[in-house]
């Protein structure tokens, strides 16, 4: 709406309801005007003066409708650009500048697109007809104006969450830092963190507790890697291999990330399980390695053996098997000819901690050595009666070292051996299915009384039940393999 004031000027109204007050109020913005236009100017800032709507009859004696310019689709925001030989936080506030004007125009864009609707000439026309923005903020109305200050506002938010979070597009030199996990120090320069170590917290370590499962390393390995690892001198590679090149191995790596008093907390803790560590005299040991920790997603801290000393001195474990990450490969291979397939995947806590190693093994794995006073309690009696209080004692690992050149390969052939053995000793067991019909149909057997003698009811090689009188000599069941699991023995008193 247009109003003209005593000075000539005149003043352009945009209605809107105010909800406190049911009333209606107006923003203005000035431009010049002619004289001709006075009359018609102050008739319609009387009429605006009243706090009621204006009807339609006097709406168009204020000649509204020929200038009514609609507020959609409103005008895009220019995009700033970098001036050149600006400094480095220019160039950033800048580009900060930018990315709200991207994200404001793109808000404007989507509602352009909802007023618009379908492309048609109405629309075409609309657009065409609208004022831009670079020729200056006066050509703009003040409702526009308030739209793109409420849109640079919103895009404002938005880019500062985005990077919080660092969701935005990075540049290729960002997103590669981002992934080498690199600290940006300037626009084009990173600082490659040299490890991922924190500080060892002695309550955080997650360890197993007392009474934790474990298996014998020998025990679960096949019969061609246990012959292989139960002798010492066939790990231990002796050939080639420089005193002084391990010395100054033990010399840098051989550490304690955190301070000592930690440390000798962690090896006193009670909740731990205390055949984790071994203590032997600090001149007896073979190797010793550091005692280090990494964050874990659950916000434990998992414990590292850097034993870099000892895998020097052992023999190459590349050559005993060659894992590989062949399993996206070999699932793209195979052929299902029903068109859908089941699979079963498991995983397993503490693997490496839960597999203990042979004796032999264990002072190769010692880590930094304390005093022995310090954890006296721990000592076994045989070292108490060889050492005193302020004697040196290397706590040797008893479990895999996850920093073992020969671990992932240990665990992994003892994985595959015992699921072998599990697949093995399963061949012969009937389904589950079956298994439970045949007992429900000897529970209705029992309790109807014609179950009356004793009897046998034994699972043969091919899969099918085979039941006869606990007495009789079968010749069928002795030419097939039995099964000891599904054998069940009844009678007529059957629970």
């Amino acid at each position: 709406m247009e109003t003209l004031n005593s000075a000539g000027t005149v003043n352009c109204a945009s209605y809107g309801l105010d909800g406190g007050n049911d009333s209606w109020n107006f923003q203005h913005c000035s431009a010049t005007t002619n004289a001709e236009s006075l009359d018609e100017a102050q008739a319609l800032s009387s009429l605006l003066s009243s706090k009621t709507f204006p009807n339609a009859g006097q709406l168009a004696a204020s000649d509204v409708f020929n200038n009514f310019r609609p507020l959609l689709p409103a005008p895009l925001l220019p995009i700033p650009r970098t001036k050149l030989g600006r400094g480095h936080r220019h160039r950033q506030r800048t580009q900060f500048r930018r990315e709200i004007k991207i994200e404001a125009n793109t808000l404007l864009r989507q509602l352009n697109a909802m007023d618009c609707g379908l492309r048609n000439s109405r629309t075409s026309s609309r657009q065409s007809g609208l004022p831009s923005v670079e020729c200056g903020i006066g050509a703009l109305s003040p409702a526009v104006r308030r739209l793109h200050s409420l849109a640079q506002a919103m895009a404002a938010t938005a880019v500062q969450e985005r990077r919080a979070c660092s969701c935005d597009k990075l540049p290729g030199a960002q997103v590669t830092a981002s992934l080498i996990r690199a600290d940006v120090k300037e626009r084009y320069t990173f600082v490659t963190r040299s490890h991922n170590q924190v500080p060892l917290d002695p309550w955080s370590i997650d360890d197993p507790p007392p009474g934790w499962p474990t298996v014998g390393m020998l025990h679960s390995l096949p019969a061609d890697e246990r012959a292989f690892y139960e002798k010492e001198e066939n790990v231990a590679d002796y050939c080639h291999k420089s005193k002084i090149i391990v010395d100054q191995l033990e010399t840098r790596y051989a550490f304690i990330g955190g301070t000592y008093d930690n440390y000798i907390t962690y090896l006193n803790r009670d909740d731990v399980d205390p055949t984790l560590w071994h203590y032997e005299l600090a001149s007896d040991v073979h190797a010793t390695a550091g005692v280090a920790a990494v964050a874990k997603k659950s916000g434990m801290q998992r414990k590292l053996i850097t034993a870099c000393s000892s895998n020097c001195m052992f023999a190459e474990a590349t050559g005993r098997s060659s894992l590989g990450m062949a399993g996206s490969s070999a699932l793209a291979q195979t052929f299902v000819p029903g068109g859908s397939c089941s699979a079963a995947s498991f995983d397993e806590s503490n693997a490496f901690t839960a597999v203990v190693t042979p004796t032999w093994m264990w002072r190769w794995f010692a880590a930094p050595p304390v005093r022995a006073g310090d954890v006296w309690t721990r000592l076994p009696s045989s070292l108490r009666a060889k050492c005193s209080v302020a004697s040196w004692v290397s706590p040797c690992y008893t479990r895999l070292a996850m920093g073992a050149s020969h671990s992932v390969h240990v665990l992994m052939a003892v994985n595959i051996e015992t699921i072998g053995r599990a697949l093995w000793r399963s061949r012969n067991s009937a389904p589950f299915e079956r298994m439970m019909e045949e007992r429900a149909s000897l529970r209705n057997r029992t309790s109807t009384g014609t179950f009356a003698s004793s009897s046998r009811r034994t699972t043969i090689g091919d899969g099918s039940w085979h039941t006869h009188a606990k007495s009789t000599d079968c010749q069928r069941c002795a030419s097939h393999d039995q099964v000891a699991a599904p054998t069940l023995w009844t009678s007529g008193s059957m629970q």
